[in-house]
């Protein structure tokens, strides 16, 4: 899904298609290679100096993806198929271990082979079957033993399917002019569930140390969590490309492409248990013997707690008190109904599960105009300059609903209609077979009851943005061929001059007296003092010379010295943020002293983009010797 070029991340390469700028589907300006099928390409090009003609560039280098011309291939018709089976079943019933994946392409030349045709169709459906052995705590015990605070086993099963039709139609009648129109689009999906226990885990009586403890959990009450998994995207992409020779000397090279994709990433969250959170006494809670090893965690005895493989034993509800996260909604869930303690139900006992998604959307629409000149009797052989204009506009819309039953503060059962046939396998944790089923359907038959987390968390306001980006490019690079002592040298030296106006709108997400964020009037509207809005624009001059010697037969020593930018992520240049108070009772009660912040932390936090940042700025040179001794083979140190 990424490429990393020198040692760089993805977020340091630049990545292009035919030369244009690719977008992704992400919350980043980085491409996901997954997304784009082998079955369309016909190679890469890797770029780790840059040039002056090279307009996607990144401080680890650039890798420019390569999509057939008709014109210049041979008229072929290819039909591929394959099948894949995992090594093991899924352990999750409503998903299997088998995928397959067809692609159908061909190449066709008409009209005197003046014009092309190359069109080609993939589809995929690939499984994917983990397995997650997790711990998301640990704490020391007044005996120094280390025991785990949180538990996080589950099965995961994903799906990919993917879409893909590219058609490529290329013109050529003269010698004069080529003219090549480019179309993509992909759909993508890639859903599944991950579903196993994830709770609370403090109640444990613990022996030995790190990786060997082993221990009893006590008065236990776990959560089956089932989160349903759904990432859906698509991308389209159309580019025109025309040549024009002007004269014996010049050409004439303009590109217009624009691309634009969208994808909505949701989880949900569904809870089932032996009953609501303050619903059983300890009597009726159970037990689990466990033990700690290099390998994850494993259960070795469950007492009382055999009911998970029996949807008629389970309810749909949250077994665990999940925090304050409903607070400024207390009232809605006051009520005389006691919990085994005498208390009454409360806020606190009224999360039954979570709907978690964002949508993305991007544009990118770029511009090229290009002149090429063959230069005659100087050291020169070649001139390029050219204008490259480049306007993006990419945004995030950060959801969340919290979810009650519509019993609470009771409970009630697993509906039938939502079972899956078969039982989801935990047995490799020690945890025997639990209760597969559909954790959208509460959500899509109005089970139950949301509330928008937005105006609850600021943290969630806070990650809705919009970025737009232009960037103005001017180009002009020289070719050169001489002789220097005798040995043959070539290369080129260039610069560019780059432009950008940038700028972004947002929230700075608080919450205010009345509990909610940004909407001190309750009229479920964000406040206008949230809005925020900041731009910036700033110039980049960057020089390339790139030289290669070649010292004797099929030996070179390479040079190159080139300045190279890569822009800041897009998710770091929202203009949003917040100042969040995490209501943990853990770190509520930590002193509000200096020593004491720095030993266990604060549940104050906050965060902000910045619209305003530049790019990375790299200096780079490199040194190269290579000798091909072979036409198979060659060796080279840099």
């Amino acid at each position: 899904s990424g490429i990393s070029v020198r040692g760089f991340k993805e977020d340091f390469t630049g990545t292009s298609l035919n030369g244009r700028e690719l977008i992704g589907i992400g919350d980043n300006r980085g491409v996901e290679y997954d997304l784009y099928p082998s079955e369309i390409m016909t190679g890469a090009t890797i770029y780790k100096t840059t040039d002056a003609s090279l307009m996607v560039q990144g401080i680890g280098g650039t890798v420019d993806l390569k999509t057939v011309r008709p014109l210049q291939a041979k008229e072929t018709l290819t039909l591929n198929g394959t099948y894949e089976m995992g090594s093991r079943d899924s352990d999750n019933p409503e998903f299997d271990n088998k995928g397959k994946r067809f692609a159908l392409s061909f190449v066709e030349k008409f009209a005197d082979d003046t014009m092309g045709l190359a069109v080609a169709l993939a589809t995929t459906e690939s499984p994917n079957n983990q397995r997650k052995y997790g711990v998301w705590g640990y704490s020391t015990n007044t005996a120094g033993q280390t025991l785990p605070t949180g538990l996080d086993i589950a099965s995961i099963s994903t799906e990919l399917e993917r879409d893909t039709i590219s058609a490529v139609f290329q013109y050529q009648p003269t010698d004069k002019l080529n003219l090549v129109f480019d179309v993509l689009n992909i759909d993508y999906s890639d859903s599944g569930v991950y579903r196993g226990f994830i709770e609370p885990f403090s109640s444990a009586n613990v022996t030995g140390s790190g990786t060997d403890s082993k221990g009893t959990q006590i008065n236990s009450n776990p959560v089956l969590r089932t989160d349903p998994l759904q990432k859906d995207g698509d991308l389209k992409a159309i580019g025109l490309n025309l040549e024009y020779q002007l004269s014996d000397n010049w050409e004439m090279k303009v590109d217009i492409a624009s691309s634009e994709s969208s994808k909505k990433d949701l989880r949900g969250e569904s809870y089932a248990g032996l009953a609501r959170s303050g619903a059983l006494n300890s009597s009726q809670l159970g037990s689990r013997d466990f033990v700690m090893s290099k390998d994850g965690i494993f259960f070795t005895k469950l007492t009382g707690l055999d009911a998970f493989s029996n949807p008629n034993a389970l309810q749909l509800t949250g077994p665990q008190v999940w925090g304050g996260g409903l607070a400024n909604l207390a009232s809605q869930f006051q009520t005389n109904v006691l919990q085994a303690n005498g208390e009454p139900y409360s806020y606190f006992n009224a999360q039954d599960g979570f709907l978690n998604y964002a949508d993305f959307s991007e544009e990118l629409n770029t511009y090229k105009l290009e002149f090429v000149g063959n230069i005659e009797d100087s050291v020169f052989t070649k001139a390029t300059v050219g204008l490259n204009y480049s306007d993006r506009y990419k945004d995030k819309d950060n959801k969340g609903f919290f979810a009650t039953a519509k019993t609470y503060p009771l409970s009630g059962a697993i509906p039938s209609a939502y079972l899956y046939n078969g039982l989801a396998d935990l047995t490799w944790a020690g945890l025997g077979y639990v209760v597969a089923y559909d954790g959208f359907a509460p959500y899509n038959d109005g089970n139950y009851i949301l509330n928008d987390a937005g105006l609850l968390e600021p943290d969630r306001l806070g990650d809705t943005y919009n970025v737009t980006e232009e960037v103005t490019t001017l180009f002009a690079k020289g070719d050169f061929e001489t002789q220097v002592s005798g040995f043959p040298v070539t290369g080129n030296v260039g610069m560019q001059y780059v432009k950008t106006d940038q700028a972004s709108s947002g929230y700075i997400g608080v919450v205010g007296s009345n509990f909610a964020v940004c909407d001190a009037n309750n009229d479920k509207q964000v406040d206008a003092v949230c809005v925020t809005e900041q731009s910036t624009s700033y110039n980049h001059f960057l020089p390339s010379l790139n030289v290669s010697v070649e010292v004797a037969d099929d030996q070179f020593v390479r040079f190159a010295a080139n300045k190279t930018i890569s822009r800041a992520r897009i998710d770091q240049m929202k203009a949003s943020g917040f100042v969040k108070f995490d209501q943990n009772i853990d770190l509520i009660a930590i002193p509000n002293t200096e020593a004491a912040v720095r030993q266990y932390g604060t549940p104050w936090s906050k965060f902000a983009g910045n619209p305003l940042l530049k790019p990375l700025e790299s200096n780079n040179f490199d040194l190269a010797f290579e000798n091909y001794f072979d036409e198979e083979g060659y060796v080279s140190a840099a």
